[in-house]
C-alpha cells in the first residue's frame, strides 16, 4: 500500500523527476530536479510531460540583454521565465531557482576565477570565498 504522504513527482524522459507537481491553475514550464538540462518540460495539469527546447527563449533573453543564454548544459535562468511567456504558460519558481544557482556557480564565480573547477583542488573555496579569485595550484 502506498503512504497518501508521499508525493509521486512527475519525471522526464530520462527518467528524472521534475522540480513540480502538476498545478490546477495551468500548465508549469519546469526543469528537471538535477543539475544539468538539455531542455525544459512543461509539465500539464493532468500530470502530461512534453519535452520544450526553449530557443525562442535563448534568442529572447540573448537579443533583450547582450548576454550568453545558454552554454552546453547550463540555461540562464531567464530563459524559463521568457520561455513560458512566450508559450503563454506559468514557469516553475522553485526550477528558476535551481537555473539560477548552477548558472551563478559556472558562469559567475568560474568566470571570476577564470579557472575551470577541475583545474584546481580549492574550488570549494572559490564557493565560499564568493567573487573572490582562488588560486590554481602549480
Amino acid at each position: 500500500m502506498t503512504d497518501p504522504k508521499i508525493v509521486k513527482f512527475p519525471t522526464s524522459h530520462r527518467g528524472i523527476p521534475l522540480m513540480d507537481v502538476p498545478n490546477p491553475a495551468g500548465a508549469v514550464l519546469t526543469v528537471e530536479n538535477y543539475c544539468k538540462w538539455y531542455e525544459f518540460h512543461l509539465l500539464y495539469p493532468n500530470g502530461e510531460v512534453e519535452r520544450v527546447v526553449p530557443e525562442e527563449g535563448i534568442e529572447f533573453v540573448q537579443s533583450t540583454y547582450g548576454i550568453g543564454a545558454w552554454c552546453d548544459h547550463n540555461y540562464h535562468p531567464a530563459v524559463l521565465e521568457a520561455q513560458a511567456a512566450i508559450m503563454g504558460v506559468l514557469y516553475s519558481q522553485q526550477g528558476y531557482e535551481l537555473l539560477l544557482g548552477r548558472w551563478y556557480l559556472e558562469q559567475e564565480l568560474l568566470a571570476k576565477a577564470n579557472t575551470p573547477k577541475w583545474a584546481t583542488d580549492d574550488f570549494e573555496d572559490l564557493v565560499h570565498a564568493g567573487l573572490e579569485t582562488v588560486e590554481t595550484k602549480e
